[in-house]
Parts: structure tokens; sequence; C-alpha cells
């Protein structure tokens, strides 16, 4: 079963949640107010992909945003906090959105592995009991005349009869791949079985 932390999503993105709240850490931690440049670095992580054609445009437009807002800053001293505390806010919703967004891209993720995984136990339980059925007839297979292609019928006429026909391939032909590694040496041989005497 697949693991959360295993998934496309978690393994883009988690390295870039963890460097986020590191960077955040300490000012949260001690109450200080969160510099532009680490607010800038958050934006450009959360706002920008690397494998997106537009992430340098968006990266420069950020970067000249925080440009502007620490002009800001710089000249409006009494408004400060106010400006600190807008910036702050945008930031927590910037952050909690890409956390959201990613969050929703891991469950979509996890629930679609389930599935699949669900079909795969089911697809090896079926494939595993088509090698049981081979392996046993072929132990009864006193004149050794039973070849691979013969046993594959038997096998899935009996799937069939045991109510295993959902997970069988379309045919007995496919059923082959499935019972081939257990088949003894001379099952494989080429030509028509011998006639038992």
């Amino acid at each position: 079963m697949v693991e959360e932390h295993e998934t496309p999503t978690s393994k883009r993105v988690s390295a870039k949640l963890d460097y986020m709240f590191e960077q955040l850490k300490p000012f949260v931690e001690n109450g200080e107010e969160v510099p532009f440049s680490v607010m800038q670095e958050i934006f450009i992580l959360a706002l920008t992909e690397d494998h997106d054609d537009d992430a340098c445009v968006n990266r420069n437009l950020i970067h000249s945003s925080f440009e502007i807002l620490e002009t800001l800053k710089a000249k409006e001293e009494n408004d400060s906090p106010l400006l600190s505390a807008a910036m702050l806010n945008l930031l927590t919703v910037v952050f909690g959105n890409y956390v959201t967004s990613n969050n929703r891209s891991i469950e979509r993720e996890m629930t679609s592995f389930k599935g699949l995984y669900a079909i795969n136990k089911s697809q090896s339980d079926t494939s595993t009991r088509a090698q049981e059925i081979a392996k046993s007839l072929w132990a009864e297979d006193h004149d050794r005349a039973i070849r691979v292609g013969e046993m594959a019928q038997r096998v899935y006429a009996q799937m069939h009869a045991e109510g295993r026909s959902a997970n069988l391939p379309k045919d007995a032909e496919a059923l082959r791949k499935w019972i081939k590694p257990v088949a003894p040496p001379y099952s494989q041989r080429g030509g028509r079985a011998r006639k038992p005497k």
C-alpha cells in the first residue's frame, strides 16, 4: 500500500514545505515580524513551480513587488506595521492555500492508489490461484502429456467454475503467462503432446 509520503505530490512538495516552516519558525516562535525577504522567498516557493514555463516571469514579478513594498515601508515608517500586517495576512493566505491545495492532491492520489492497490491485489490473488490449480493438475499428470496451452484452458475453465472470472484475462491464451512460471519443463516443449498409452 502506498503511504502518504510516497505520493507524487508529497514527493514534490514536502521538501519545500519543510523549508518554508523552517524559515517561518524562528519569527513565529519569538513573536517577531517576518522580514519581507522571508515572505518573498515563501511567495516564490508557493506560487511558482520549477517546471512551469512562466516560473521565471512570476519570480521576477514577485521580486519586484517586494522591492516596491520595501521602498514603501522605508518611506512611510509610521504605517509600516500596517503594511507588514497586511503582508503577513497575504502570506498566511498564500501559505495556507499552498498547504490545502497540496493536501487535496495527496488525498486524491491516495484514493487512486487505494483503488489501484485493490485491483492489483485482486489480480495477484487470481494469478496465484491460477498457478496453484496448474501445479495441482501437473502433479497429477503422470503421463507428462499436458502442455502449457492445454493447461491454460483447463485452469481458465476451473477459474470460471470457481467464480473468479472477473479478474481473468480475456481468454485462456492470455492466462499462459500466469502459469508458465510453474510449468514443468516437459510442458513447455513445442509440438503436440504425445498420446497416453
